[in-house]
């Protein structure tokens, strides 16, 4: 989660492919909702992150 970029964001990397790199990643903004993938799979509210 990074604070400081702009208006805040979460970003998920998922698909490791084995040499450091991941094959998937997904950004929103503080506020909005995403995803984890299996085996996890719930979702995270992001709306809770965001400080004032």
């Amino acid at each position: 989660m990074d604070p400081l970029d702009g208006e805040g964001s979460a970003t998920v990397f998922a698909e490791p492919d084995g040499s450091g790199r991941y094959r998937v990643e997904h950004r929103v903004l503080f506020g909005e909702k995403f995803t984890l993938p299996e085996p996890f799979g719930l979702e995270i509210d992001t709306s809770v992150l965001h400080r004032e």
